[in-house]
């Protein structure tokens, strides 16, 4: 089988997709990723397109996803997508944000899914998917097509412009770090929401990105009850997240939100249903800090 190298999706983010510090966050790249997960399974070599017209699909089950420079829209970009392995019912992929005009990465990621049917249990993936993981694993071996965390241009971009904001270069802590395990530490602070109907994907349970965007709240209202230090929490970049999704939420379910720092340094997120015991989510966060917004809000006079 001839190919040519990793799947290849230009990606133009958008100017709704920043946030107060006019940059792209990380919640957002993880959309950004899965997206590029659709594009890929829907190539009509990997056999999978009937499947998914029958009610099959992908579900993530982990995933590890870093953010290495963080920019403000309407940069372009590439999103590399390739196999990192496929068995029976699972396949993992790495991902690699670049940018065109100079090959800054921007992010990578490391993405394990499980193949399920229309009933969602585990279900076969075709040969011709396995062999095409397989040919394309063999002909990316030593990386020679993957993008890797080479030095970059320094940052630019001007104070308080909502065209071309700051850039925020991050040092690289590498995509192989795991959620930790599903064994609470003891709470430091415990945040809790109830999932609305929009948080609500195609599945009609929470989508992979939404966790992690509780998670990021759950930490900045911490900050704010003085419970983190702030650069962890409402001053804290989050530059990568390990994630281990074990069991769906759905509208209406009461989610408790619960962090403690970790030996390594991250925050730990562990999250539960209803006060029951059983993990649904559960993963450990980096940050670096400076999160400030492009322009501050303004208050009404007290």
């Amino acid at each position: 089988m001839t190919l040519t190298g990793p799947f290849a999706l230009p990606l133009t983010p958008r100017g709704y997709d920043s946030d107060v510090t006019g940059t792209i966050p990380l919640p957002l790249v993880f959309r950004y990723f899965e997206h590029a997960r659709w594009q890929c399974i829907s190539d009509a070599r990997l056999g999978l397109i009937d499947l998914i017209h029958d009610g099959h699909f992908f579900v993530v089950h982990k995933q590890t996803v870093e953010v290495l420079r963080r920019i403000g829209p309407w940069s372009d970009l590439t999103l590399f997508t390739h196999f990192l392995s496929a068995g029976r019912s699972s396949a993992a992929v790495g991902h690699e944000l670049v940018r065109k005009r100079d090959g800054a990465l921007i992010a990578r990621a490391r993405v394990q899914g499980a193949w399920l049917g229309p009933n969602r249990r585990l279900a076969r993936l075709p040969q011709v998917f396995r062999d095409f993981a397989a040919a394309q694993i063999d002909e990316l071996r030593g990386g020679k097509h993957i993008h890797t965390h080479d030095p970059t241009p320094p940052p630019t971009g001007h104070a308080r412009s909502f065209f071309a904001p700051p850039e925020v270069v991050h040092p690289g802590l590498g995509i192989d770090a795991d959620a930790p395990s599903l064994e609470p530490l003891p709470a430091v602070f415990t945040h809790e929401v109830v999932v609305p109907e929009r948080d609500l994907d195609m599945f009609s349970h929470v989508n992979a990105a939404t966790w992690v965007r509780y998670i990021n709240d759950a930490r900045r209202a911490a900050a704010r009850a003085d419970k983190l230090p702030h650069a962890q929490g409402a001053g804290g970049f989050n530059v990568r997240t390990a994630i281990h999704y074990r069991h769906e939420a759905v509208a209406g379910d009461r989610l408790q939100i619960a962090l403690a720092p970790l030996p390594s340094g991250a925050l730990g997120a562990w999250i539960t249903r209803d006060a029951s015991p059983e993990v649904l989510c559960c993963a450990a966060v980096d940050t670096e800090p400076g999160f400030t917004p492009i322009s501050p809000p303004r208050r009404r006079p007290s």
